[in-house]
């Protein structure tokens, strides 16, 4: 199994692989953001790290490790990379479903949420987005809904529930935001991916 990011620049035709090599080689790579300078931030499940990348996929530095995280499985980043958020899916014998917020110079500066089912609460989330004015989104997958949270974590509301029909989900995966707000969520159960409006309104089911 190749284990790497693939770089690949429309613009330009460049193609290039990072996390190849030591010491950022990268074990099991499952979620990636990007600042506005252009740092590429990878979380590796593997060795509970975010490793963090120039433009050029230069290895910079990493963040987290066995003390802070259980199960890394997706990461966020302010566009100045002052905030890292990683999204810790923890599991069925523990009580770490939450987001570690680390800072650039790797200490972490705030955890947000508990496992449980309540407002800022996760059950095996699986992937976490920032939006354009700093607030999360998270698909909070065990829930089976969407949260939103402002950027320093608190709740703003959620959306979604179990079913079958549009709105409903089986198993959300993942997220996407367009520059409207407007929320793409896959759910690998009915291999579909929905879109919701910003205040999580449902718009079309694919």
């Amino acid at each position: 199994m190749r284990r790497l990011v693939h770089v690949l620049d429309r613009a330009s035709g460049d193609y290039r692989q990072i996390g190849t090599q030591e010491p950022g080689r990268l074990t099991k790579p499952l979620g990636l953001a990007v600042d506005a300078s252009g740092r590429v931030y990878v979380c590796d499940a593997t060795s509970r790290r975010v490793l963090i990348y120039s433009s050029g996929g230069d290895f910079v530095a990493a963040v987290g490790g066995a003390d802070h995280l259980k199960r890394p499985s997706s990461v966020a980043v302010s566009p100045d990379g002052s905030r890292i958020y990683v999204l810790d899916t923890g599991g069925v014998d523990s009580e770490q479903h939450r987001i570690v917020v680390f800072g650039a110079d790797g200490h972490v500066s705030k955890v947000i949420g508990r496992r449980g089912a309540g407002a800022g609460q996760f059950n095996l989330p699986l992937s976490v987005k920032r939006a354009a004015d700093g607030g999360l989104h998270v698909v909070d997958a065990g829930n089976f809904r969407v949260q939103q949270l402002n950027a320093d974590g608190a709740p703003l509301s959620r959306f979604g529930k179990p079913g079958r029909y549009p709105g409903q989900f089986g198993h959300p995966k993942d997220l996407a935001l367009d520059a409207s707000g407007n929320v793409y969520v896959t759910d690998s159960h009915f291999g579909v991916f929905q879109i919701f409006s910003p205040s999580g309104r449902i718009l079309l089911s694919i």
